[in-house]
């Protein structure tokens, strides 16, 4: 399955046989021929009432591939950093709780990324990849321009006694260890697409 945010809303990519909770609430396209995705982007796109598009098709990743053509693509990678309190750390930017992340750099790999963005953004070292959380998908317009943001997350450790700085250039205005127990107060201020992270994290504590 794939799924893509556009803001608080999403469009799903999956098989005939998926089942999944809460699907009651989602609009079903069934798909036949993938050249009908641009008709289907501007059906989702001028009708704000759907919240949740669910296309499903024989094969769901010939489908996203072609439903990628019509957007410019942009790769990013991040972290989902754990201390040894097992405190996760979260920055505040643009007034929502956020995970610390950015745009790749020409010829970096994803991990390479990830450990970058997390250096600079929140000014700390000593952290080590544990294992990768997925991708995450979201839409928005870069210079005008309709963009679709690759995000790779992974999972890290950081063993170093470094009090988090944040990169103010950045626009982060906070940094903050949060410890699990506590995280469902802060997803109540986060984005749709970083949920699944958070839950993907967690599960690997």
């Amino acid at each position: 399955m794939y799924k893509v945010f556009f803001n608080h809303r999403s469009i799903e990519f999956v098989s005939k046989d998926f089942q999944a909770a809460g699907l009651d609430e989602a609009f079903f396209y069934f798909i036949q021929d993938t050249g009908e995705i641009s008709r289907i982007l501007r059906f989702f796109n001028t009708t704000p009432s759907i919240s949740r598009l669910v296309i499903v098709s024989e094969d769901p990743k010939e489908t996203f591939k072609v439903f990628n053509f019509h957007f410019m693509p942009i790769s990013a990678a991040g972290g989902f950093v754990v201390n040894s309190e097992g405190e996760i750390l979260l920055i505040s930017r643009h007034q929502k709780w956020d995970l610390p992340k950015g745009k790749a750099e020409e010829g970096e790999i994803p991990s390479e990324t990830a450990l970058r963005d997390v250096e600079e953004e929140c000014g700390i070292h000593n952290i080590s990849i544990e294992c990768s959380l997925g991708e995450t998908y979201h839409t928005y317009k870069l210079n005008g321009i309709p963009s679709i943001k690759k995000t790779y997350w992974f999972l890290m450790r950081f063993t170093g006694s470094e009090t988090p700085i944040p990169q103010l250039e950045e626009d982060i205005q906070e940094i903050r260890w949060v410890k699990p127990k506590e995280i469902d107060s802060y997803l109540s201020n986060t984005y749709n697409s970083l949920v699944d992270v958070f839950r993907r994290g967690i599960e690997k504590l």
